[in-house]
């Protein structure tokens, strides 16, 4: 047989050859007896053509098995070199899962096709076993991206997309989780006033259609890394800074509720520190009901 045949698990049952090597037994005039390599015909080889069967048996296993595995096996090398990847690049690139695939063709050709919802991702590799790991990151959250990508001209609602990502970062569910499926059904339903037709599939569309459509579609993403989402996060940090600064401001404010006292200091706070005050309150409320559930 040709090993080439025999380790391809595609190609279908090695067959024999049409002779190959083999023994003859030889006797001279005085009755010694000994072995010659000969090359023999297949139909000849007996033991060959008895041990083939129990052989092709278990090669036929083997084949199948490897079909199964290659894919897999396949996918780790191509994470592995995600992996190498990322640990080069880890300021400009990253991974994602992301969910929710959004889909149209609107008339002048223009292609919307993107995930709404993104969760980063990290790989480990373990050196003794070779072992590959993918997980959550552990400093990342469940992301809207909506805003990236969409405006007022797609249909788009802002302040009902903003509901749903803050039902999501209040869960903090699992990207695939029944509960991101049913928040996902929320916004199509809210967030985007254009008709849109849902669908709990796993597989993406083959090319966008002119109907939108939302499609579960989960899927491992390689990318530049999001700068909208680092700026986000730069407001935040700010606005959570300017937040505890003004807070011990806002201290001062607090015995103004007794007309006495604003009488005392003979002020009065105009409508806009009001305003800003108030804000200040309800974040800290909306913290208290965060990190201390019940405790209103």
């Amino acid at each position: 047989m040709q090993s080439e045949r025999i380790e391809d698990a595609d190609a279908g049952d090695p067959p024999l050859a049409e002779e190959g090597p083999g023994q003859e037994q030889e006797r001279d005039a005085d009755g010694r007896t000994w072995w010659e390599q000969r090359t023999v015909r297949r139909e000849d080889a007996a033991e060959v053509l008895r041990a083939y069967g129990p052989w092709l048996a278990r090669w036929r296993r083997w084949a199948e098995r490897e079909r199964a595995d290659r894919s897999l096996r396949d996918q780790c090398e191509f994470l592995y070199r995600w992996h190498q990847q990322l640990a080069q690049q880890d300021d400009q690139r990253e991974l994602v899962l992301a969910v929710g695939l959004l889909t149209w063709m609107d008339p002048n050709g223009e292609a919307v096709h993107r995930h709404l919802v993104t969760h980063r991702v990290e790989i480990s590799v373990e050196r003794r076993t070779a072992r590959l790991t993918v997980r959550l990151a552990s400093e990342s959250s469940l992301r809207v991206e909506d805003r990236d990508f969409l405006d007022s001209d797609d249909g788009w609602e802002p302040e009902r997309s903003t509901a749903v990502a803050e039902d999501l970062a209040a869960r903090s569910p699992h990207p695939l989780s029944e509960v991101v499926l049913e928040q996902l059904a929320q916004w199509q339903e809210r967030a985007l006033s254009r008709p849109v037709v849902f669908s709990a599939e796993w597989k993406p569309p083959r090319e966008a259609e002119p109907n939108a459509r939302l499609i579960y579609a989960p899927a491992l993403i390689m990318r530049p890394r999001d700068r909208n989402a680092l700026l986000r996060c730069y407001e935040q940090i700010a606005a959570s800074i300017a937040f505890e600064r003004f807070c011990h401001e806002l201290r001062r404010y607090r015995n103004y509720v007794h007309p006495r006292r604003e009488i005392q200091e003979a002020h009065t706070p105009d409508r806009d520190t009001l305003n800003v005050s108030w804000q200040v309150v309800s974040a800290v409320l909306n913290d208290l009901a965060t990190t201390q559930p019940g405790s209103g």
